[in-house]
């Protein structure tokens, strides 16, 4: 059972809520953010998500096909009596009763409906939180024994999506830093698969992490880029 007040403000609530957790979130210093921290804040925030999603819509839905009874609560037998059903005295009745909060309850709602901003942020943060829990995956720290070695990760290199003007560029960052870096080539393979994406997406997709399959990538790249005026088409190893 949920009283009329309640149904009305928790979908308003949970956005304020996830709007909280969001700015914290931002301000969450870089070391503190983990993979655990990660996948928990991931977790949470897709609950408010749901949550959110899941109140505006029951109360629409409550609202555009039921009726209201004079306690002020919904409860099961209300779910299966249809508004249209329903004696016109009795809907006078209800309408006088909740002319004021209706109309609130519908300024609400439509501010909410209008105001989108609330939701697409969560969503670009949810790609975010994605995109870092699969950097944490795809760099890892090097394998290696030696201490001074174990401290290094891969640096990072621009996202590159088959633009020739600037495979340049991204050529001479993936040798210096990836090829030459002491990790293993099935991580390399990885870090290539974060990192190239669009016309390359399929390769990304099929590769597995072993050695044969990163050597093959490369080849693959600098056979189609290096040249731009005779590219060979992209085929995945």
């Amino acid at each position: 059972m949920i009283t009329f007040d309640e149904l009305v403000t928790q979908p308003d609530e949970i956005d304020v809520d996830l709007q909280k957790d969001l700015v914290n979130y931002k301000k969450t210093p870089k070391d503190r953010k983990t993979l655990q921290y990660l996948r928990k804040r991931n977790r949470k925030s897709k609950s408010y998500w749901k949550s959110s999603i899941n109140g505006t819509t029951k109360y629409v839905g409550i609202h555009k096909k039921h009726t209201y009874n004079s306690q002020g609560n919904y409860t099961a037998s209300n779910f299966k009596r249809n508004r249209q059903s329903t004696s016109g005295a009795a809907l006078t009745r209800i309408k006088r009763k909740q002319r004021i909060e209706m109309d609130a309850a519908l300024n609400m709602l439509a501010a909410i409906q209008a105001d989108e901003s609330v939701h697409i942020l969560c969503f670009n943060t949810f790609c975010s939180q994605d995109s870092e829990i699969k950097c944490k995956n795809y760099q890892p720290t090097c394998g290696s024994n030696n201490p001074a070695i174990t401290q290094q990760r891969v640096p990072k290199i621009p996202l590159f999506g088959g633009d020739r003007l600037k495979w340049k560029k991204v050529s001479e960052l993936s040798h210096k830093c990836l090829h030459k870096h002491p990790i293993s080539s099935a991580t390399k393979t990885l870090y290539l698969k974060a990192n190239f994406m669009e016309e390359v997406e399929h390769l990304r997709r099929h590769l597995s992490p072993t050695k044969d399959n990163y050597n093959n990538a490369r080849k693959i790249f600098h056979d189609k880029y290096d040249n731009k005026f005779a590219p060979s088409p992209l085929v995945s190893s």
